[in-house]
Formats: structure tokens, sequence, C-alpha cells
């Protein structure tokens, strides 16, 4: 498949692949160096069974592509992911676009924009990226996207 697209074209085609088959979302990994035992991130990704769209998405705005094996029987998926500083420039340039997952851009961006990387976040900041988190968990559930 090749597409071909530029400017306002591409990032309106881009946000509609979010809307559709994306995910943005804040994230717990856990690292013993934190006070609290775990850290969190930004990531935006994109899941389809085909291959190509996760290597075009390489290739107009970084990130990284892998494959996810299919358990049972499923088929391979292949996942797209931008995370922090690279989501928030990704996402600012979709956002304008982006219809269905407007809400979860602007609250990631204001996230990444405000996030502290400490190992010792003060109660104040960590409840804040806390409550962002659960909001973003709140904003992903099936039917209440918008």
């Amino acid at each position: 498949m090749r597409i071909i697209l530029k400017g306002k074209a591409l990032l309106a085609y881009t946000a509609g692949i979010i809307d559709g088959e994306g995910c943005i979302c804040i994230s717990r990994k856990a690292e013993n160096r934190y006070k609290k035992g775990y850290s969190l991130f930004l990531q935006v990704t994109v899941t389809n069974t085909k291959e190509w769209l996760g290597q075009w998405l390489k290739m107009q705005f970084g990130g990284f592509i892998f494959a996810d094996t299919g358990r049972g029987n499923r088929q391979v998926c292949w996942r797209w992911c931008v995370i922090g500083n690279d989501a928030i420039a990704f996402l600012e340039k979709v956002l304008p676009y982006l219809q269905l997952k407007k809400s979860q851009a602007e609250l990631a961006i204001a996230f990444q924009k405000n996030r502290k990387r400490t190992k010792n976040l003060s109660e104040g900041d960590n409840a804040v990226q806390e409550a962002q988190r659960i909001m973003m968990m709140s904003l992903n559930k099936r039917g209440k996207g918008v």
C-alpha cells in the first residue's frame, strides 16, 4: 500500500487513524528507584494487523514498531508506538484534526508538559500525575471517549 499525503491532508488522515485504531494513555512502569515503586509515562499506540500501517507511521512520525504475537487463534498484530516528548510532538501536530480522542490528546499533552522526572516527587505532584492517569483511564473506557 502506498499513501502519498502532505501537509494538512497527512495530519488529518493520521488523526483519523488515531481516532479509529489508536490509543493515547498514561501508563505505569515498575521502577524500584522511585519512592512509590513505579513511574508514569505517556504513550501513543496504533495496533493493526497490517504491518505496512505501522511502518508508514514510523516513517512519517518516528517511534518504533513491533509484532504483538497472536494468542490462541488471533492474528499477529503490529503495534506502532511513540512515547514521552516524542508523543507530545506527534499529538500537537494531529490535535487540530482529532475528533474522538481530542480530550485524551489534550490531557496527554498537559501531563507530559507538567511531568516532573524525579525519584522523590512531592505528594502534591504525585497526586496530580496519578489523577491524570486515572482521568485518562476513564476517558479511554469504551463508549466514554467524547
